[in-house]
């Protein structure tokens, strides 16, 4: 009869001790979920907040090119001359080209103001979907440069 009763209590401590060793780990869990939970979206927001100062200032960056543009009268005689004559299409090609390159741009489109493409640089520059078309009326109205972003690339209109 004694040779019984050890393998149950054994049985038994084993059973408690697995239960307290469950239960511990259970406790453990809870308490650390909250907090990994709290400190991943700590983390999240932290990252957020850099993405959108990145994006703010390529915004920026990309509103200063558009007012460098506007601003430059050279740039204004180019585009005039153009639009008038089909002069200085060479020296217009060669300004946007290295605007282009030196600004990583992909592509530049110039438009009349009845949304036509005048000129083109690089490549689908010279498509303008509905967005671009709604753009065009805005800077139309405010008689200023705009950018419009593209996935990839900016394009200077």
């Amino acid at each position: 009869m004694c040779n019984n009763k050890i393998p149950r209590m054994l049985i038994f401590v084993f059973f408690i001790l697995v239960a307290s060793f469950i239960i511990t780990g259970v406790y453990y869990y809870l308490s650390n979920d909250k907090e990994i939970k709290a400190e991943a979206h700590n983390n999240l927001a932290v990252i957020a907040d850099l993405k959108i100062g990145q994006i703010t200032n390529w915004r920026n960056e990309r509103e200063g090119d558009a007012q460098i543009i506007q601003n430059t009268t050279a740039v204004a005689r180019l585009v005039k001359n153009y639009f008038e004559t089909k002069s200085h299409e060479e020296a217009l090609k060669r300004w946007v080209a290295a605007f282009c390159e030196h600004k990583v741009y992909s592509s530049a489109t110039i438009l009349d103001t009845k949304g036509a493409v005048r000129f083109a640089y690089g490549e689908g520059s010279n498509k303008i979907d509905s967005v671009g078309y709604s753009l065009l009326k805005d800077v139309l109205k405010q008689k200023k440069f705009a950018l419009k972003m593209n996935v990839l690339s900016a394009t200077v209109k």
